[in-house]
């Protein structure tokens, strides 16, 4: 029987991620598991200055991740300050749907707090999102 790893040591995936790699074992979608886990990028870390024409506009739309220390990333628009930081950066480290943000300043909080520390940022203020 598959029993969530939450039962035996600190979470390390969602209970949306665990019921959904689970529902695929259970279907025989094991191979689909992989290309999913093979799919995950690295962490990394995206600096943003509030200033220039779109510095009120952090273009994401996040919400709360089962895991209460992430917030997902629902959405990204533009113009945005997002949006001009994937317009310079490599694929591997633009920002899309389906990320998650770990921590904002180098500070790993519960998903409320990473919210509001989003939100106290004003203009000229730098902002680091680490990405999950």
């Amino acid at each position: 029987a598959v029993t969530s790893c939450q039962d035996h040591c600190s979470p390390c995936v969602s209970k949306h991620e665990f019921d959904k790699i689970r529902d695929l074992v259970r279907g025989g979608g094991a191979e689909k598991v992989e290309a999913e886990v093979e799919t995950r990028r690295p962490p990394f870390d995206v600096r943003l200055v509030r200033v220039g024409e779109h510095w009120r506009t952090l273009g994401l739309l996040v919400s709360p991740d089962d895991n209460p220390k992430y917030l997902v990333v629902d959405s990204v628009w533009g113009p945005s300050l997002i949006s001009a930081w994937n317009d310079s950066a490599d694929a591997a480290v633009q920002v899309r749907a389906g990320d998650r943000l770990s921590a904002v300043n180098g500070v790993a909080c519960g998903s409320s707090e990473m919210l509001d520390m989003i939100q106290a940022t004003d203009e000229g203020m730098e902002i680091i999102l680490r990405v999950e």
